[in-house]
């Protein structure tokens, strides 16, 4: 969360950057535009000829940055519409961005789903409804709050725990999306402070995203535990295991 005092990049990057290489191809003309857009559209034909040769450009991202970049594309190509060069271009690079993760992550095989539309929730108002986590780790062992926290898109295992987890909940509608955002955060604040301070992250919406009971506070997961003094145990929720 905390923001970089210089917008250089070494090219020693840590592991909170990925680095890949963005080819520069040829952008074609766009098609049926009203006569008044022809002429800047002709001028950016002939900018994007002369990219054809140019050499490929470097970029740096933030590994949360390369994953919200992944998944905004995902929900992109989910347009009837969005076809053509610009559709494979951004899959092209969305792939590319998925293969830095570990192939036997979470992350990595959440993202592959995002691929499948048989694993999107389209409820019977045609829109395609998920449920996403978020969990903020701000304090340290020594119980003071980290000078970069760490975002996470996993329910914390001990969230039965009152003394330090606190509960958000808020519903993002966009186009035929609707994400239920369920919000961890190690810090008492208010809602709206909440959903605030990650505000730019919940407008990601994560295809296909978790189980609702894996999510809010209803029920256990398999990994979950529970302490007595936290009150009545919730009942454990057992995902049932999909092929992809």
């Amino acid at each position: 969360m905390k923001k970089r005092k210089s917008n250089q990049r070494s090219h020693n990057t840590s592991d909170r950057w990925f680095h890949f290489v963005l080819p520069i191809t040829h952008y074609p003309l766009l098609m049926n535009v009203p006569p008044e857009d022809r002429p800047i559209l002709e001028q950016m034909a002939i900018e994007c000829e002369s990219l054809k040769n140019e050499p490929p450009v470097p970029v740096y991202l933030p590994k949360l940055a390369a994953l919200a970049l992944v998944t905004q594309i995902q929900l992109a190509l989910r347009h009837p519409e969005n076809k053509g060069w610009n559709a494979e271009q951004g899959k092209s690079i969305a792939r590319e961005l998925q293969a830095l993760f570990n192939k036997n992550s979470a992350t990595y095989q959440i993202l592959e789903k995002g691929w499948h539309e048989e694993f999107d929730r389209t409820p019977a108002n045609g829109k395609t409804e998920v449920h996403n986590v978020y969990t903020l780790y701000e304090m340290d062992e020594a119980g003071n709050q980290r000078e970069e926290k760490l975002l996470s898109f996993f329910r914390p295992q001990d969230w039965g725990n009152p003394q330090r987890w606190h509960y958000h909940y808020c519903r993002i509608e966009i186009d035929r999306y609707i994400s239920h955002c369920h919000v961890w955060q190690e810090v008492r604040r208010s809602s709206i402070e909440a959903m605030g301070l990650i505000a730019s992250t919940l407008f990601g919406i994560l295809i296909p995203g978790h189980e609702r009971e894996l999510c809010d506070r209803s029920h256990l997961a398999e990994d979950d535990f529970w302490l007595p003094e936290w009150g009545e145990m919730p009942p454990y929720y057992y995902e049932q295991e999909e092929d992809f």
